[in-house]
């Protein structure tokens, strides 16, 4: 296994843990809506997630990190959001959506391809798996 410095490993697991967590969500979202045109909506979100999911995944085992690549209870909690998102008027479900959107990207890692920390090269790496979630 590869080792790399803690504070990357903790935003690898919060990243995986968001990537696990939108995904679940937004399935259940879509299962959970009686509207064609937001299933689709949500449908179109759940599939970047999982694109997202594939490059964190495929990362990990590249690097041969000792990271799991995936987290059940994120799995179970997004599950859990995304089953009750359609009691909610849809202009709330939007901002219920992009408000704890923003929370994750923040928490996510901060990454700089000119940082030149030890971090560095995984922080450019992580450009990767995160670019199509960037504000």
């Amino acid at each position: 296994m590869t080792t790399i410095p803690a504070g990357v490993a903790a935003d690898l697991r919060r990243l995986v843990e968001s990537e696990d967590l939108g995904s679940s969500f937004f399935a259940a979202a879509a299962d959970h809506t009686s509207s064609s045109r937001r299933r689709t909506t949500w449908q179109a979100l759940h599939e970047l997630e999982i694109r997202t999911q594939t490059g964190v995944s495929a990362f990990l085992e590249r690097a041969h990190l000792a990271i799991p690549s995936s987290n059940a209870m994120a799995d179970t909690v997004g599950r859990i959001g995304g089953s009750g998102l359609h009691l909610l008027p849809y202009g709330l479900q939007l901002r219920a959506v992009r408000e704890t959107t923003t929370r994750s990207l923040e928490s996510e890692p901060a990454v700089d391809p000119t940082n030149s920390s030890e971090d560095a090269p995984w922080n450019a790496k992580l450009i990767t798996v995160t670019w199509n979630e960037r504000p």
